[in-house]
C-alpha cells in the first residue's frame, strides 16, 4: 500500500531500512547503536544524511548531504544542549540557536534576530505553543507556531515557523529530513508508534514499545525509560536495586536453638532485610496507591542497606548479618547512594 511504510530489521534488532512507495532510507549504525548514516539506495551508495557523536553519545554534528547544510551542537558540562550552529557549504560558522533553562527547557534564543520565543509543552513534554517574548501591538501573545497530536506523536495539524522539537520536544529533536524524533538513546517513529531500535533497558516485553503503550500519559527523557530516566539515573523517585546475594554457610554459632519454628516462622520471615516492606509495596502497587509504593520502597532500601540492625534479636537477621560480615558482602554502591538520600 502506497501510504504505508514497510520496514526491515538487522539481526540485532536495528532498523535496516524504511521504504514507502519509491522512496527508502538504509540506516549504518555504530558500535553504539547509533545511525552514522542513512542512504537513499538499497547499494548505500548515496547518502542523504550523516551523523556524528562525542564519547558521551551526544550528536554533535547532522549533515544533509543534499543540500550540503551542516548543524553543531555544543554541550555544556551537565550533557545539556548549549548552543546549535549551521553551516550552508563552505560559509562561515554561525550561532544560530541557544536554549534556554530553567528547570527544563523554556525556550530558545535566536541569536540572528536577537529575539527570544518560549515553549508551552503540555503534561508529556509535547510543544503545544512556541510564543515570542513580546506581545503583539493589541497587547496579546505573538503566537509564532502551535500543534496538536495524534496519542503517538504524529501531527494532527500545525502551523506557523519551522520548529524542531515537536512531539515529546522537551526530550527530542524532530528531523524534518527523516520525520523520526531524535531521543538521547534511539530514534522514534510517530507513524508506527515504535522505537526504530531495540530497547536498551529491556523495560517491556516488546523491545520496540513506545511510551509503555500509553501515549495519554507516557513519557521518554532519553529513549530508554518510559516515565522518566533510565535505571541508573539517581532520581527521588525511582530506585535501581541490584540484586544482593547472599552466600548462607553452617556458622559455628547456632542462633536457632531452643526455637519453636511453627510459632517463629513470622517473626523469621519480618527479621529478612526488606521482606515486610516488600509485602507493603506489592500491596499497595495493586491498589494502585503509587505514592504508598514509593515509600515503602525507600524504607524497604533503608532497611537493606541497614540489614534492620534494630531488629538484631530476630533469628533470621543475625544469620544474614553473620553471613554478610563474614563473606564481606555489602549491599550495592547504587543502593547504598540512594538509601542516603532518603
Amino acid at each position: 500500500m502506497s501510504n504505508y511504510a514497510s520496514y526491515t530489521y538487522d539481526a540485532i534488532g536495528q532498523l535496516a531500512s524504511q521504504v514507502k512507495g519509491n522512496v527508502g532510507m538504509y540506516l549504518d549504525y555504530d558500535v553504539t547503536g547509533k545511525v552514522t548514516k542513512i542512504y537513499s539506495d538499497n547499494t548505500k551508495k548515496i547518502i542523504i544524511l550523516s551523523f556524528v557523536y562525542d564519547d558521551e553519545g551526544n550528536r554533535v554534528m547532522k549533515k544533509d548531504h543534499r543540500t550540503n547544510a551542516v548543524t553543531w551542537y555544543s554541550y555544556d558540562g551537565s550533557g545539556a544542549l548549549a548552543a546549535l550552529f549551521e553551516q550552508q557549504g563552505a560559509g562561515a560558522v554561525q550561532l544560530k540557536e541557544q536554549p534556554v533553562y530553567g528547570s527544563d527547557r523554556l525556550g530558545t534564543f535566536y541569536r540572528l534576530g536577537s529575539n527570544y520565543q518560549y515553549t508551552i509543552t503540555d503534561h508529556v513534554g509535547n510543544t503545544r505553543v512556541v510564543i515570542n517574548r513580546n506581545k503583539t501591538a493589541d497587547n496579546a501573545a505573538d503566537i509564532v507556531y502551535y500543534a496538536d497530536y495524534y496519542p503517538f506523536g504524529m501531527e494532527v495539524r500545525s502551523g506557523g515557523i519551522e520548529n524542531r522539537y515537536g512531539y515529546q520536544g522537551l526530550y527530542a529533536e524532530k528531523d524534518k529530513e527523516t520525520g523520526w524524533n531524535n531521543f538521547e538513546l534511539s530514534n522514534y517513529d510517530a507513524a508506527i508508534g515504535r522505537w526504530l531500535t531495540t530497547d536498551p533497558y529491556g523495560q517491556y516485553h516488546s523491545p520496540y514499545v513506545g511510551m509503555g503503550n500509553n501515549p495519554v500519559s507516557g513519557f521518554d527523557v532519553d529513549g530508554g525509560w518510559n516515565g522518566g530516566p533510565g535505571p541508573t539515573d539517581p532520581i527521588a523517585y525511582y530506585i535501581k536495586m541490584n540484586e544482593v546475594v547472599v552466600n548462607g554457610f553452617k556458622s559455628v554459632k547456632n542462633y536457632f536453638k531452643n526455637l519453636t519454628w511453627t510459632k517463629s516462622w513470622d517473626e523469621f520471615q519480618s527479621g529478612i532485610p526488606g521482606h515486610q516492606f516488600t509485602r507493603y509495596v506489592i500491596s499497595d502497587l495493586q491498589k494502585g496507591n503509587y505514592v504508598g509504593a514509593a515509600a515503602g520502597m525507600a524504607n524497604g532500601t533503608a532497611d537493606i542497606f541497614t540489614l534492620g540492625m534494630g531488629f538484631t534479636a530476630k533469628p533470621a537477621q543475625l544469620v544474614v548479618t553473620e553471613s554478610l560480615v563474614s563473606s564481606k558482602q555489602v549491599a550495592t554502591k547504587e543502593v547504598q547512594e540512594a538509601a542516603k538520600e532518603m
